[in-house]
């Protein structure tokens, strides 16, 4: 943050306790006036709860961590953030306080699950795309369409791991990639690719090899092909091709590529719940499938999607231990 340092009255007994922590914060080159502002807050708070000590407990300071009216879930989060650094501190020097670990969480967007139908006319205008512009570099990338999609959607891949999948990083006797971009963490992970859709993956490296005279170090080169296709390009021809499909004007919330991945998840614990399969036993395989860092993130793609609740309400008994249940309309 640029400007003025701004300094702010404290008169709370914490006072001077805060005061020094912002001159040290502001010592290791920080500016610290937002922090300096958020402290001021709870100075005043502090000042007025009555207690004159310098003792923080979670009793007297809760009041503190609710979120107010007129405030956003983003200024929230930084004011709590702050007094965890500030109780920090008083721990370091040799004063025992509570140390806020209220988590702000922010609520997750429900994304459109694709219904069998929605998934056939979607790859239908996938496969018959034509680029208006029909010299080779399109060919090749309209090509590369089929297969990136198909990726996304028969694996769970996320859309950024997928563009930058490595050539060197396929195994063609195992049938795997090694998954390196794109996942959280910078984790690698192995996912298995079904015989069907190897067969494609070699296919598009050869197409590839006849249009560029070259073997790519990219599956997907894009329009330049010492570089990976940009996830602005996919998310281009995907909206492009749901807006052809005869679901695009009836449909409520219209999905993204990442749908295509949630849409994965949900298929597959609806095939697992319907075979009588437990998820406890399960779970926990598809979160490292889909590189997660843990189940209760993998989890959370089925619980909150409406489509699934007929068979949660039925066959689900674990689902009440992991989430809380989202109200239907």
């Amino acid at each position: 943050m640029e400007g003025k340092l701004i300094d702010y009255t404290y008169v709370s007994p914490l006072a001077g306790y805060m005061a020094d922590f912002i001159c040290l914060k502001r010592s290791l080159g920080y500016k610290y006036n937002d922090e300096a502002y958020f402290l001021s807050q709870f100075d005043r708070y502090w000042a007025g709860s009555g207690d004159g000590s310098i003792l923080l407990t979670y009793e007297n300071v809760a009041p503190y961590l609710e979120q107010r009216d007129t405030e956003t879930r983003r200024s929230h989060s930084h004011r709590i953030a702050v007094l965890k650094q500030f109780t920090k501190y008083m721990n370091q020097i040799g004063f025992p306080c509570f140390i806020p670990d209220k988590v702000i969480r922010y609520p997750k967007a429900i994304t459109h699950i694709l219904s069998d139908a929605e998934v056939s006319s979607l790859f239908a205008e996938i496969d018959t795309y034509l680029p208006k512009n029909r010299d080779c570099q399109n060919i090749r990338l309209g090509n590369g369409y089929k297969v990136l999609f198909r990726l996304i959607y028969c694996l769970g891949l996320r859309l950024s791991e997928t563009c930058s999948i490595r050539i060197s990083d396929i195994d063609f006797e195992k049938g795997t990639i090694i998954l390196k971009e794109g996942t959280k963490k910078d984790k690698e992970r192995v996912v298995y690719l079904p015989e069907g859709l190897l067969e494609l993956v070699m296919k598009t490296i050869q197409d590839n090899k006849n249009h560029l005279k070259f073997e790519s170090y990219w599956l997907f080169p894009g329009y330049d092909p010492t570089k990976h296709v940009s996830i602005h390009t996919i998310d281009k021809r995907f909206n492009s091709s749901w807006i052809k499909t005869p679901f695009a004007a009836t449909c409520e919330k219209k999905p993204t590529v990442h749908s295509l991945r949630h849409t994965f998840v949900v298929k597959r614990m609806n095939l697992w719940m319907e075979q009588g399969l437990d998820l406890n036993v399960m779970l926990p395989y598809l979160s490292r499938f889909l590189g997660h860092k843990t189940f209760h993130e993998t989890y959370y793609y089925y619980h909150a999607v409406l489509e699934a609740y007929r068979i949660i309400r039925t066959k689900d008994t674990v689902a009440d231990d992991i989430i809380p249940e989202v109200k239907c309309r």
